[in-house]
C-alpha cells in the first residue's frame, strides 16, 4: 500500500495570516479552490482507496475536490486537525506578535531540547498531537496493509511537520524543519518490511 499526506490548499486564513485552527470558518481562497481542483484532476486516474481529511474547513474543502473526481466518500478524521494555539487561536501569526512568538518558543523548545510538553497556553503540546494522530495513523496503515492503491490522509503544516520524523523512520526533524511544506504539498509514504518509509518529500526522493 502507499499512503500520502496532503497539505490543503490555500486558505483565507493563510492569505489573512491568521491562526484558525480549531472550528474555523475561513474558506479555501479562490485561488486554494482552483489549485485543489487542479490536484483532484491528476489525482482522478490513480487508484485511490481512501480519503482521510482533519475535520478544518480548509482541508474538508480540499479532500472533497478529490473525492469527487475519484467518485470515493470522504472520511472525517479529527485526528488529522491542526494543533492548537490555545489562547491565540483567532490572532495574528505575523512575525513580532504574541501568537508568533509563543509559537516559536514552543517549536524552539520541541525541535531544539526535546521538550515535548511545551506549549501555548491553553493549546497542544508536541506529546498532545502524538498521542492522537499517531495511533491514527498506526492504525489505518493497518487496515489498508496488503491491499493495492493509495490511502490519503489531507491535513495541515503545521502538524505534519512535527510528526512525519515519528511517522517515518528516514526522516528526522532537522530535514523537515528545514523544507517548508506548501500548500498542496504531497508527502509519500510506503510499507517496506513492515515499516512506513517516506519515498517522497514534495517532489524529493529520499533515501530509505
Amino acid at each position: 500500500m502507499k499512503f500520502w499526506f496532503i497539505r490543503h490548499a490555500e486558505s483565507e486564513a493563510n492569505v489573512r495570516r491568521i491562526y484558525a485552527n480549531g472550528d474555523s470558518p475561513f474558506a479555501l481562497t479562490a485561488r486554494g479552490l482552483e489549485h485543489a481542483k487542479a490536484v483532484a484532476g491528476r489525482f482522478s486516474s490513480l487508484d485511490i482507496r481512501a480519503v482521510y481529511t482533519s475535520p478544518i474547513l480548509r482541508a474538508k474543502q480540499t479532500a472533497d475536490e478529490i473525492c469527487k473526481m475519484s467518485k470515493i466518500e470522504m472520511q472525517i478524521a479529527p485526528e488529522l486537525s491542526e494543533y492548537s494555539m490555545g489562547i491565540y487561536e483567532g490572532t495574528s501569526t505575523l512575525p513580532s506578535t504574541p501568537g508568533a512568538i509563543a509559537d516559536a518558543e514552543s517549536k524552539s523548545r520541541w525541535f531544539k531540547l526535546n521538550d515535548f510538553d511545551a506549549r501555548t497556553p491553553g493549546g497542544e503540546s508536541l506529546n498532545d498531537m502524538r498521542r492522537r494522530f499517531l495511533p491514527f495513523i498506526k492504525m489505518e496503515i493497518a487496515n489498508h496493509d496488503g491491499t493495492p492503491g493509495i490511502v490519503l490522509m489531507i491535513t495541515h503544516g503545521g502538524i505534519l511537520s512535527a510528526m512525519l520524523p515519528f511517522v517515518f523512520k528516514n526522516l528526522d526533524f532537522n530535514f523537515v524543519q528545514a523544507r517548508s511544506i506548501e500548500h498542496l504539498s504531497i508527502i509519500k509514504g510506503e510499507l517496506k518490511n513492515g515499516q512506513p518509509v517516506c519515498v517522497e518529500y514534495d517532489g524529493i526522493a529520499v533515501p530509505s
